[in-house]
């Protein structure tokens, strides 16, 4: 989305994984120039664990997203969780998609 005339985004030291929304412009530029921003870079960076996992899968914030096993087919989705019980899950080797990023697990 747009970003107001008085506010920022931008990233606290050069090259870090999350992007801060700062309460100031960007110095010697104007917010009313239009830049692409991926929207998956706004996304904090989330914590999976433990990895492997065994009964419970555990996210370091609220998120929703769908476990998916190494052949494709969705094992299970959630919405607005921080952790989610995968004690029906059989052992291997799985993808977990979440805010456009995909993170292998293994269950043991």
């Amino acid at each position: 989305g747009n970003v107001a005339s008085n506010s920022s985004i931008g990233r606290i030291t050069d090259g870090a994984e999350e992007w801060t929304v700062f309460n100031t412009p960007t110095p010697d530029l104007s917010n009313a120039t239009i830049i692409q921003v991926d929207q998956h870079d706004l996304f904090p960076v989330l914590q999976c664990y433990p990895n492997p996992f065994s009964d419970r899968l555990n996210f370091s914030r609220t998120c929703s997203g769908q476990l998916i096993n190494i052949q494709g087919s969705q094992i299970l989705s959630f919405q607005n969780q921080s952790s989610i019980d995968v004690s029906r899950v059989l052992p291997g080797i799985y993808l977990l998609r979440i805010d456009h990023r995909t993170y292998r697990l293994v269950k043991s």
